[in-house]
């Protein structure tokens, strides 16, 4: 009898259809950089053999490669559940459960487009936002000050804040989730791609080889598909790592400059004055002072960093001549005559501090005076050299380039009416998110880290956008130094910034209302937690009424606190409730003596503290608390007061903040 085949002339079996390298191949078994690159992994941990000759970062999903299955083993299904990176884990502990009758996450009613956990585009699975996506820990010479977190946890994990899933809808902010998970080339590329394209923008002139893209960065050494045995072979893996790490020491000789830059005298003034200047600034909370004591000497090998840090000072000079200021003198407060010739009608900008000028001073700032057309240059200068290395893959994930791109945000900083400075801090924060830099990598990286996220918090503040970050401190409160407890205040500042901008501030929703307010509450026990974990650093000392303070002093009372950034971190912590109660729902009659009472007692110790503060690097961000309190303050006389303590910021740092007292007059106008 014939077969059922043969009889109806079956055709002959098809042949086996390959998936394309870039669909499936090689991407179930391995480290994920491997898979992502498709590429034959060893599974060596902790770095495995093709990542070691690549100098990639080497990233496994949880619990690691998993174990190889014996011969007599089933084959399982593959888990359509995706898998993540992890460093150090967050938190062992689960997430509270609620009683039957408990209301949803507030995820769910205040953001129904956001869940708790959100797929980016790269399929990874964002919890909450709770982590950054690991993808190394970098050494640093200092250690980290909070552990980094763990990557992209799978459950609702409480972190060291305290942040339970109420938080998780304003937690993060939606650019975050949706924005790629660009490796360090490609980060780095994009980043010189919008600076690139926006100077083009403003100057027909300029060209980067008649382009405005970055040329993408030559292709690491290639020798993936060789497979190291360590288990028989060990020593062949080491030697081969060992080689693989001189390559990429040789390959830093090109970007890299093997002796001290040479500077010109006028150079030599403007190295000095970003060390004793411009880079507190950014060294605010920082004890140990990267910006002024590292980031000099990293300059000095490198072009990147120097023209950046050129460009930075020769625009500030050129601000502070602008405005008949000399850098080199002391202001004085103002006195109560000054603080009356403020008129909140008046929409010109206020004339600044009046310094103390010699006749001999004045002649030898007329002839040092800096030309605005230097800091424009020293930039271009800079985005050239950044076009040029990037070339090497071992300058995408340099430190060298995380310094140069604060201090090239930074200078757009001051031109922030005439850049795209808001946009370009996404760029920065692409290549921080590449190199898995974080507020607790340690080193130069965690300190670009904090000095990015105090520039990301203004902007989103004045932008009433969520900040760009998602890294959340995994150590507690009670194992913060004290500096690490004057970080973390700005972390709860940036929470707070997130909060103020949901799209549902204004909703007439009864649960969306309920669960705004217990949001806000939760919000108001972290700030109150912190405040308790603050030592005697965070207090007032005894000091008597300086000259010139009397007036200022009968309607708020002046708070020396020293060190002085201690002070700005408190500044920082009543302008976060300040925040916090202009947003919450209102409570009733109740609820609004005790937010005139939260309100007066938070502008009597932002302007308190400010009448005392002298320190530079404070300036700019003690400002913007001022702006916060000018936003609450009803009374002509502290609306006055307000303007001249924001100017006596103006005169201390040279940095124009008319924008900052323009914008306040607008909302006193709107307030009637």
């Amino acid at each position: 009898m014939s077969s059922p085949s043969s009889a109806s002339g079956a055709e002959p079996p098809k042949k086996r259809i390959r998936k394309s390298r870039s669909r499936g191949l090689r991407t179930k078994t391995g480290c994920l950089t491997c898979r992502k690159r498709h590429k034959k992994c060893d599974e060596t941990v902790p770095v495995c053999g093709p990542c070691s000759i690549s100098s990639r970062d080497c990233v496994y999903p949880d619990g690691g490669p998993p174990p190889r299955p014996g011969p007599a083993a089933p084959s399982s299904a593959p888990s359509s559940q995706p898998r993540f990176p992890t460093s150090v884990p967050i938190s062992t502990a689960p997430a509270p459960i609620g009683p039957a009758g408990s209301t949803p996450p507030i995820a769910s009613i205040l953001n129904p487009s956001l869940s708790l956990h959100t797929k980016s585009p790269d399929g990874l699975l964002i919890g909450s936002g709770r982590g950054s996506p690991a993808l190394s820990n970098m050494p640093s010479p200092h250690g980290g000050m909070y552990g980094s977190p763990a990557g992209f946890p799978t459950g609702q994990i409480s972190g060291a804040d305290g942040m339970d899933p109420y938080q998780a809808a304003w937690g993060f902010s939606p650019e975050t989730v949706t924005s790629e998970l660009l490796s360090a080339d490609l980060a780095s590329t994009r980043w010189l791609d919008l600076l690139a394209a926006d100077a083009a923008q403003a100057d027909d002139g300029f060209s980067l080889h008649s382009t405005t893209s970055a040329p993408a960065p030559s292709p690491a050494p290639e020798g993936e598909e060789v497979v190291y045995d360590v288990v028989s072979n060990p020593q062949a893996a080491v030697s081969k790592a060992a080689a693989e790490s001189e390559a990429v020491a040789k390959e830093k000789h090109a970007w890299q400059s093997p002796v001290d830059i040479v500077l010109s005298e006028h150079e030599m003034v403007l190295f000095r004055m970003f060390a004793e200047k411009a880079a507190l600034w950014l060294d605010l909370f920082d004890p140990f002072k990267h910006f002024s004591t590292y980031m000099p000497r990293l300059a000095l090998r490198n072009q990147g960093i120097m023209k950046a840090i050129l460009a930075l000072t020769s625009r500030h000079k050129a601000l502070q001549e602008a405005r008949g200021i000399a850098t080199s003198n002391l202001y004085q407060l103002p006195g109560f005559a000054s603080i009356q010739s403020h008129t909140t009608t008046t929409t010109t900008a206020s004339a600044a501090i009046p310094p103390i000028i010699t006749p001999a001073a004045g002649a030898a700032v007329t002839a040092s005076r800096e030309d605005p057309n230097d800091a424009v240059q020293y930039y271009y200068e800079a985005l050239h050299y950044i076009q040029t290395a990037l070339k090497y893959n071992s300058y995408a994930h340099s430190e060298e380039l995380l310094g140069t791109a604060i201090v090239i945000s930074t200078y757009e900083m001051l031109d922030q009416s005439d850049s795209n400075w808001q946009r370009h801090l996404k760029g920065v924060f692409w290549i921080q998110r590449s190199q898995n830099s974080n507020g607790g990598c340690g080193g130069l990286r965690q300190a670009v880290w904090w000095a990015w996220l105090r520039q990301d918090i203004w902007a989103a503040f004045r932008e009433r956008r969520r900040c760009l970050s998602f890294w959340r401190p995994v150590r507690q409160l009670h194992e913060l130094s004290q500096h690490d407890l004057a970080d973390h205040v700005v972390f709860l500042l940036s929470q707070v910034v997130n909060y103020c901008a949901k799209p549902d501030v204004d909703s007439v929703d009864p649960v969306v209302i309920r669960r705004r307010a217990q949001a806000g509450e939760a919000l108001l026990g972290m700030l109150e937690r912190w405040m308790a974990f603050t030592g005697s650093k965070f207090r007032p000392l005894p000091s008597p009424v300086s000259p010139g303070h009397q007036s200022m002093a009968a309607v708020f009372q002046p708070l020396w606190m020293h060190p002085p950034e201690f002070g700005v971190a408190m500044q920082v912590y009543h302008f976060a409730r300040i925040l916090i109660t202009l947003h919450s729902p209102a409570t009733g009659f109740d609820g609004y003596l005790r937010t005139q009472k939260t309100l007066a007692e938070a502008v009597a110790t932002i302007c308190g503290i400010a009448m005392e503060l002298k320190d530079e690097g404070c300036q700019i961000m003690s400002a913007q608390c001022l702006f916060g309190a000018g936003l609450c303050v009803q009374d002509d006389v502290k609306r006055n007061i307000v303007l001249s303590l924001i100017d006596a910021c103006e005169a201390r740092t040279g940095w124009s903040m008319n924008e900052m007292k323009n914008d306040l007059r607008t909302e006193w106008a709107k307030a009637g």
